[in-house]
């Protein structure tokens, strides 16, 4: 027999790059007025000593991802 189930488990997510977006039309604005929001975050996911990135459904790594903007943004 074949189930599906949710479990739930901790993972340890690391950024691996982070690119900052490009200066925009309020490029001149002062840094405190908006902060460095990265555009493209690359994770690495992993279950123990399994790197399951790729295996993840691709809502569960937004999910991570968004986590991981706010995580770089707050200090």
């Amino acid at each position: 027999m074949i189930f599906t189930s949710d479990v739930w488990v901790e993972v340890e997510v690391e950024v691996l790059d982070a690119t900052p977006a490009t200066a925009g039309r309020y490029a001149d604005r002062p840094e405190a007025c908006y902060p460095a929001e990265p555009e493209e975050i690359t994770l690495a996911v992993r279950l123990g000593g399994l790197e399951i990135t790729d295996h993840l459904p691709a809502d569960v790594l937004e999910g991570l991802v968004v986590d991981a903007r706010e995580r770089l943004l707050d200090p």
